[in-house]
C-alpha cells in the first residue's frame, strides 16, 4: 500500500477510478485502483464501465434525471443538467462509452 494516492492504479498504472483512504492504528494510507483491481464489492457500486451494459448505464442516468426534478429547484440549472445527461445518454446509445478512447 502506498502512502499517497497518485490517481493511477497502484497495481498496474492504469487510470485509477477507486481511491481508498484507510486509517489503521492512527496511520493514514491511501490507494488508487483501476476497475480491474478494485475490490469486487466496490466494483459493483460503480455505475459505469466495461462491467456494465449500455442499457444499465442509460437506466442509471434516467433515474438520476428523475431525481433532478426533486433536488434542483433552479429551472435553468435543472435544464442544463438534464441537457448534459441527455448528451451522455446519446453518446452511450451511439456506442461511445465512458472510458473509451476519444
Amino acid at each position: 500500500m502506498k502512502a499517497g494516492a497518485t490517481g493511477t492504479c497502484d497495481v498496474c498504472g492504469k487510470p485509477g477510478i477507486v481511491h481508498l483512504t484507510e486509517l489503521r492504528d492512527g496511520t493514514k494510507t491511501t490507494r488508487s485502483l483501476c476497475l480491474e483491481h478494485a475490490p469486487p464489492d466496490m466494483r459493483e457500486k460503480i455505475p459505469f464501465g466495461p462491467h456494465r451494459s449500455a442499457a444499465e448505464e442509460i437506466a442509471f442516468l434516467r433515474e438520476k434525471m428523475e431525481i433532478l426534478d426533486q433536488r434542483i429547484t433552479d429551472p435553468a440549472q435543472r435544464k442544463e443538467f438534464k441537457a448534459d445527461i441527455e448528451n451522455l445518454i446519446a453518446d452511450i446509445e451511439a456506442g461511445r462509452r465512458l472510458g473509451d478512447p476519444e
